[in-house]
């Protein structure tokens, strides 16, 4: 246990973590909310899918920069802006949605727009930030702590989104989620300013690109990580219609069956934590995609809940025994004035390579249905890592 928590004895990173961590809450709250509107309204795999792809875009076009804009300026400002912003859009959205509006589709796109030019500014320079707030002895330990915490807020979140889309309606969702966002200024508030670390270079994205020749492991890492945000992340944006019309679970089973998901993801991020002191990367990250993989081909041969919940329970510790471990890797190997662009660069694949993936996978969806198409998206990114993991040897040092 004392290893579990490790870097929550540092006091500013502590603060910052339970601000975040009740921000979550809301976030998956509202991403539930988003996700089961989309279909509602449309009844269209296709466009549910386009709401994830219009929330991923600015990541793809913008995130690279904000990781330089990390770099040369305060990370804590640029968190507290888009902070602030997020939470205009959820109180937008929230007002519109008790007034009865209708705002509609277009709406929802417009929304999810918003959010995701926030995320893509803030994403880069938060998770630069944990270096400085933990110390680079307890980094490792605090980004798996910070993904267990995204995962109970994966897993808390969407249950009650559900419950409240259930009961009172979208629109307290969307309100929960504007208020979570108090939690995470307070705890910005008494965070102490951190200085850029940009010392040389021109803070240059060209700089993170000569750093990847010399170290062909983290070129790795961000590769399966594009790989793996391409055909195996994507699988969350055709959950509601998994849930609705190949499971027939209502709003409530919707939220439960991400809650499972989420449950195994956060059981992958602490298995991460707890490693952290004596990692073991190369066969956590192997073993990450193994799982990812198995448990989606499963849940796209499920039928009932039962076996459904199992799959995605499994799929979710995968990806995150995957994701937790390369970004501790990627992190711990990075150079401190490179931090924000190479964070920027793991955004930009991570979020951003999502609407490649997105689009066909609902396409796929609408022609075959989700659970078939979520099945051949485990197994093209099975396929493709171990093609990665093949042909890009992990040769070279990281330079100092």
């Amino acid at each position: 246990m004392p290893r579990l928590f490790a870097s929550l004895r540092q006091r500013d990173f502590r603060v910052f973590f339970i601000g975040q961590s009740i921000s979550l809450l809301g976030t998956w709250m509202r991403s539930a909310a988003l996700g089961w509107l989309a279909f509602q309204w449309t009844g269209s795999e296709f466009k549910l899918g386009l709401v994830a792809v219009v929330n991923s875009l600015p990541a793809l076009f913008l995130a690279g920069w904000a990781g330089s804009l990390a770099d040369r300026h305060s990370k804590l400002k640029m968190v507290k802006l888009t902070t602030w912003s997020a939470l205009l859009a959820s109180t937008v959205m929230a007002l519109l949605l008790a007034l009865r509006l209708d705002p509609g589709f277009p709406a929802l796109l417009a929304m999810a727009l918003w959010w995701g030019l926030a995320q893509a500014f803030e994403a880069p320079a938060r998770q630069s930030m944990i270096r400085d707030l933990a110390g680079r002895e307890a980094m490792g330990n605090a980004i798996a702590i910070n993904s267990a915490a995204f995962n109970v807020a994966r897993m808390v979140g969407p249950a009650l989104g559900g419950l409240l889309l259930g009961s009172l309606g979208a629109a307290w969702c969307f309100g929960a989620d504007a208020l979570s966002f108090l939690a995470v200024l307070y705890s910005l508030a008494v965070i102490p300013e951190t200085p850029p670390r940009l010392q040389r270079g021109d803070g240059s994205l060209g700089e993170v690109w000569a750093y990847l020749r010399q170290d062909r492991a983290s070129l790795r890492v961000l590769l399966l990580l594009a790989v793996v945000s391409l055909f195996g992340w994507t699988y969350a944006t055709q959950m509601a219609a998994y849930a609705k019309r190949h499971l027939g679970l209502d709003a409530h089973g919707f939220g439960l069956l991400l809650a499972i998901n989420g449950a195994g993801a956060c059981l992958g991020a602490l298995w991460v934590a707890a490693r952290a002191h004596k990692p073991r990367p190369l066969r956590q990250m192997a073993a990450g995609l193994a799982l990812l993989t198995l448990g989606l081909l499963a849940a796209g041969q499920a039928q009932g809940l039962a076996l459904a919940a199992l799959a995605l329970f499994i799929a979710g510790l995968g990806m995150l025994l995957f994701f937790a471990t390369g970004n501790t890797t990627l992190q711990a190997r990075v150079p401190d004035a490179l931090r924000g662009r190479v964070m920027g660069l793991w955004i930009t694949v991570f979020m951003g390579s999502a609407p490649i993936g997105t689009l066909p996978l609902g396409w796929a969806a609408e022609a075959w249905g989700s659970a078939r198409a979520i099945q051949m998206s485990g197994l093209l990114c099975g396929l493709l890592c171990l093609g990665v993991w093949l042909l890009v040897p992990a040769k070279g040092q990281a330079p100092a």
